[in-house]
């Protein structure tokens, strides 16, 4: 028997595991070892239904669909269960990955705290490398204008925190503070060379994990909130907030004029019911102006 799988049999697969991590039942990682065909398309595989999994429980599909048509995807921060085993399915060519290099901070900043100098020098050059991004923000550049201050000012300072990160590891035990946090920046360095070439793409991922922190925080409250569907039903109130608050609104006034405005004119318009349509309303004149 071929062990060679289809998209969508890959996704079956995969979907089936997830599911069973979620519900503390062993999963079988079969998907681990699969060797993909060469076609990368998805077309015929249906979308809004898995035959393994019940309709209601199965993960929102449309994440696929968009992996699946999207030919520079940059996912940001660690490798998850799902996220490298997706790239290898739709071609490594298609998705590069952005690494989190608060994350690799962290590790050399855990080592300088336990008293270990060689991480505090290189959590030092680190840190040149976040002072430029403050630059970059203080003088408010445009994606292409920053991704040329970072080749110009950062590529090189990466250069050398890897020149030291390799004399680093071969002359530290492995098991140290500074071995640990050298092994892991190794083990993500492709990754966080990522945003040199990217002015679009952050540094970190502290901005993603700061918008879904009040979600984690309340995810033991919400166990049982009592219908499968309140999920996404949930995910689509956190995007609208998460929306209001990124554009600089109250969620409260946008969802009273949200409101308001279905009750007089209904849902026939969405677009110009969004936080985005919102925003551009309630801005100043002038910005108005200079936005028309």
């Amino acid at each position: 028997m071929s062990n060679r799988l289809a998209h969508d049999e890959f996704l079956e697969l995969h979907f089936q595991d997830e599911l069973a991590m979620r519900e503390g039942r062993p999963a079988a990682r079969r998907f681990k070892s699969a060797d993909f065909r060469e076609s990368r398309t998805l077309d015929g595989f249906d979308f809004s239904f898995n035959p393994g999994i019940p309709r209601d429980r199965v993960h929102q599909l449309a994440t696929c669909r968009f992996l699946a048509e999207a030919r520079d995807v940059l996912l940001v921060g660690p490798p998850g269960v799902g996220k490298s085993h997706l790239a290898q399915a739709f071609g490594r060519e298609a998705i590069r990955r952005a690494a989190c290099w608060a994350h690799v901070r962290r590790k050399f900043f855990e080592g300088a705290e336990a008293g270990c100098a060689i991480c505090a020098r290189l959590l030092k050059i680190i840190n040149v490398l976040y002072r430029i991004e403050d630059r970059a923000r203080e003088l408010g550049l445009e994606p292409e204008h920053r991704a040329l201050l970072r080749q110009s000012r950062a590529r090189r300072v990466v250069a050398g925190l890897r020149r030291r990160i390799d004399r680093t590891i071969l002359a530290e035990r492995p098991r140290s503070p500074v071995g640990k946090a050298c092994s892991y920046a190794l083990g993500q360095w492709l990754g966080l060379l990522t945003y040199l070439d990217h002015g679009d793409v952050e540094i970190d991922n502290h901005s993603v994990e700061n918008a879904i922190r009040p979600c984690a925080l309340g995810k033991k409250n919400w166990l049982f909130i009592g219908d499968v569907k309140a999920g996404p039903r949930g995910a689509v109130f956190y995007s609208l907030l998460g929306s209001c608050l990124r554009r600089g609104r109250n969620p409260r006034a946008y969802l009273h004029w949200l409101f308001t405005r279905i009750a007089a004119e209904g849902t026939h318009a969405p677009h110009a019911m969004t936080p985005a349509a919102y925003a551009a309303l309630t801005a100043p004149a002038g910005k108005r102006a200079q936005a028309a």
